[in-house]
């Protein structure tokens, strides 16, 4: 629903007024996560409506015994006048404020309403609140004992309510949103002037998506109060449906429509507050950017160092594969060598063998006529012994002869 301000009267047909405004604003509550869900998926019957948690911006309640949430909700309040005359017409309103509050004080507030009921019914001509103008609001709150007749006045006093009504929704809205934003600024490192050390990548973008749900915030903030200061700005402007109250004086119409004005002023101020933490959080978004932008592009000139040294290494890491790559090239040509050579020594030690087996047959061979050489040196021998003693022999038979032929002769010549 929109916001809007309106008097209609038909051109056409029955003289008629219908004079109507629709405030949609946004509330924030506090309430227990017990309310909003439990164990068995029973959800709190608001939570549908329920646009943000303020627990983005670090405003959980760090009490363990008290754990409450912010949460930031649509509400609307519609008032309709309509009528034939200032003294006959009938009223509606539609209301819908909220999260409802915790059930503690709901039964608080059902017992004092009793109390006040058994009162009301034992005192007569008691104050009756008009529902219309305000509910659950004793500051706000119109006799409805004593009513205003007029149609108009009672339209204008009515919306002179629910807009200070409005405004303390936004004002308790705005400066909770305020304190939450201040309160996370003062206690997140990134955002200390004196502390410039702080490089963490990490710490920065995180203060810097909480930035962004602020602006977010903030911005869903501002565009749901311009929407309110909008209708109000067209039924203010010249030629505006304020026109049809016109012929309205005195003293206490005129106090209603500052009261109304004020309303609006104060709505306009907190819109400037709104813009105001809105451009802070922008300063303060950019400013986080900017210093991750100069991160970036340190940790951007480091990976290009990075990736210098890293070509300088592979460059080297070719070379020494070069190299390595000659290295087997040479081994292989040696092992080969050494290959050949292995075969050439085998063929050698073949060789070598077969020598040492024909040494061997050699060796035995001669050993063999060594046996027999000896056999024969000894057969030799005997045959020398043979032939000396027969040479001996022959030397004494030729003694022999000799002296018998010297006999002979000297008997020869003595003869």
């Amino acid at each position: 629903m929109e916001t809007s301000i309106r008097v209609q009267i038909p051109v056409h047909g029955w003289t008629s007024f219908c004079l109507e405004f629709h405030l949609a604003y946004l509330t924030l509550r506090k309430v227990k996560p017990t309310s909003i869900g439990n164990a068995t998926g029973v959800k709190h019957k608001s939570v549908d409506r329920v646009l943000l948690d303020l627990a983005c911006l670090g405003s959980q309640s760090s009490s363990n015994d008290d754990i409450s949430q912010h949460l930031i909700q649509e509400a609307n309040v519609s008032v309709v006048v309509c009528g034939w005359s200032d003294t006959q017409w009938t009223g509606c309103a539609f209301v819908n404020t909220g999260i409802e509050v915790e059930e503690e004080e709901e039964e608080k507030e059902e017992e004092e309403y009793a109390d006040d009921s058994e009162t009301e019914e034992e005192t007569e001509n008691q104050f009756q609140q008009d529902f219309l103008a305000a509910e659950n609001s004793f500051h706000y709150a119109v006799d409805a004992n004593t009513p205003e007749w007029d149609a108009r006045k009672y339209w204008l006093k009515v919306l002179s309510i629910r807009c200070q009504l409005v405004w303390k929704e936004w004002q308790y809205l705005v400066r909770t949103v305020e304190d939450a934003i201040e309160t996370w600024k003062s206690s997140d490192l990134c955002f200390d002037s004196m502390n410039q050390s702080i490089t963490d990548p990490g710490a920065l973008r995180k203060s810097l998506d909480r930035t962004l749900q602020a602006i977010q915030l903030l911005r869903t903030l501002q565009d749901s109060l311009s929407m309110t200061l909008r209708a109000y700005r067209r039924f203010e402007e010249s030629g505006g449906d304020k026109c049809y109250f016109s012929d309205m004086t005195g003293r206490y119409i005129a106090s209603v429509h500052a009261e109304i004005k004020e309303s609006f002023q104060k709505l306009a101020d907190l819109h400037l507050r709104l813009g105001s933490l809105s451009a802070s959080c922008t300063h303060i978004s950019s400013h986080l950017g900017h210093v991750l932008d100069l991160e970036a592009n340190r940790l951007t000139f480091e990976s290009i160092q990075l990736n210098r040294e890293n070509n300088a290494l592979s460059m080297r890491s070719h070379d020494l594969t070069v190299e390595s790559n000659e290295l087997n090239t040479e081994s292989h040509r040696l092992n080969r060598e050494s290959n050949k050579l292995n075969l050439e020594s085998n063929q050698l030690s073949k060789d070598s063998n077969k020598i040492s087996m024909d040494n061997h047959d050699l060796s035995e061979r001669a050993h063999k006529l060594n046996q027999r050489t000896s056999i024969l040196s000894d057969k030799m021998r005997e045959i020398n012994e043979l032939s000396m003693n027969a040479a001996l022999a022959n030397q004494a038979a030729a003694a022999k002869t000799s002296s018998s032929t010297r006999v002979s002769v000297e008997v020869g010549l003595r003869a």
